[in-house]
C-alpha cells in the first residue's frame, strides 16, 4: 500500500517551492533547504518520482516538462499553494503510476449526488484509505462532513477531470448527470465566449452587434459561434470568425472533437477558431488561461508533436448493407 501517511500537501508545496526558486539542483543542496522548513525528503522525492514528475540524475534533482512548467508558473502567481495542490490531484488522476491501483480503488467508492461526488465508506475502508484520506483533505480537495461519515470532493475543484476518471464505472443514471453537467459546463463556457468576443470587439460596434450563438440555433453546424475578426478584409467585408468552444482541464486542455466540427474545421482552415477555455470550478472560468487556436485543423488534428489524439469512439455498420 502507497504511504500516503508520510507524504502531505505542505511537503510538496515547500519542495516546490524551493525547486521554483533554485537555479541550483544538487539533491543534497535541497535536502539541506527543505529539512530546515519540513520532513520526510527522501519519501516526497519518490511520490513526486512515482508520478512521473521528477527524477534524480546523477545526484542533482531533474524536473520533467509539465512540472517545470509548474514550477515556472508559480513564479507568476500568488496562489502557488492552490496552483501545486489541484496539480498534483490532477496528476493523480490522470498518470499511470505505482499509486494509480491503490487510488482508483479509492476513487471507485465517489459517486455523483447532487452534482457532488460523494463516498460513505465502511470501517474497514476508513482504516485502509486512511491516509490518502487526510492527503487529500491536506490538497483541500477532500472534505469530511459534520457526522465524519460521508467525504466529499470540493465542489470548486474543475470535476471534469473526476468524470473522465470514474466514467468507466458509473450507473447509467450517473452517467447522464454527468452528461447534462457537460452540457451545462459547455453552454456556460459558450456564453463567456460570447462575453469575450463582444469586449474584444467593443471599438467596432457594428462588429460586436453581429456576434452569434450558432449553437442555441444549429448543434450541427460544427461551431458554436460566429464572430469576427477585428479588421476587415481587402474589399472592406468582415472576415468571418466561426468559433467552436470547449470547456477544458487547466492542466492540459483535454477535449472532445466530434467528425463534425474536425471536417467543418477543414473546410474553413483559415476562418475556423477553436477556443479551449479552463475549468476553474462550479460556473467558473479561468479567461486569463484562454487558448485560442486559428486552423486548428493545420495546429491540432495534424500537429502530432504537439497535441496527442484518442480515438475514443469507432463505428460498426453490418457488412451486407
Amino acid at each position: 500500500m502507497p504511504k500516503f501517511e508520510e507524504i502531505s500537501a505542505k511537503q510538496l508545496i515547500i519542495l516546490s517551492e524551493i525547486l521554483s526558486e533554485s537555479s541550483l539542483r544538487q539533491i543534497e543542496f535541497i535536502r539541506t533547504k527543505y529539512l530546515r522548513q519540513s520532513i520526510n525528503f527522501s519519501e516526497t522525492i519518490t511520490f513526486l518520482q512515482e508520478l512521473g514528475l521528477l527524477e534524480v540524475r546523477s545526484n542533482e534533482i531533474v524536473p520533467k516538462p509539465k512540472y517545470a512548467a509548474l514550477l515556472e508558473e508559480m513564479k507568476k502567481s500568488r496562489e502557488s499553494d492552490e496552483l501545486i495542490k489541484k496539480f498534483i490531484f490532477h496528476h493523480l488522476l490522470i498518470y499511470k503510476s505505482p499509486l494509480t491501483d491503490y487510488f482508483d480503488a479509492f476513487l471507485s467508492g465517489f459517486h455523483l449526488v447532487n452534482d457532488r461526488y460523494e463516498f460513505t465508506p465502511s470501517f474497514s475502508q476508513r482504516l485502509e484509505y486512511s491516509g490518502v484520506r487526510n492527503f487529500l483533505i491536506g490538497l483541500g480537495l477532500l472534505h469530511i462532513d459534520s457526522s465524519e461519515t460521508t467525504y466529499r470532493i470540493d465542489e470548486s475543484y474543475p470535476l471534469i477531470d473526476v468524470d473522465f476518471k470514474t466514467s468507466s464505472r458509473m450507473s447509467p443514471d450517473e452517467f447522464l448527470m454527468v452528461q447534462r453537467r457537460r452540457e451545462d459546463i459547455g453552454r456556460a463556457a459558450e456564453f463567456r465566449i460570447l462575453e469575450y468576443e463582444r469586449t474584444r470587439l467593443s471599438k467596432h460596434p457594428s462588429l460586436a452587434e453581429m456576434v452569434e450563438h450558432v449553437a442555441v440555433e444549429n448543434v450541427t453546424a460544427g461551431y458554436d459561434i460566429r464572430s469576427y475578426n477585428d479588421v476587415l478584409s481587402e474589399n472592406g467585408s468582415p472576415i468571418p470568425r466561426l468559433i467552436e468552444v470547449k470547456a477544458v482541464s487547466p492542466w492540459d486542455y483535454r477535449f472532445h472533437w466530434t467528425r463534425n466540427e474536425i471536417e467543418t474545421s477543414r473546410a474553413n482552415r483559415q476562418n475556423y477558431y477553436l477556443y479551449l477555455l479552463p475549468v476553474a470550478g462550479r460556473n467558473n472560468f479561468d479567461i486569463q488561461g484562454l487558448r485560442i487556436i486559428g486552423d486548428p485543423y493545420l495546429n491540432v488534428y495534424e500537429n502530432k508533436n504537439e497535441w496527442i489524439r484518442a480515438e475514443e469512439l469507432i463505428a460498426f455498420a453490418l457488412s451486407q448493407y
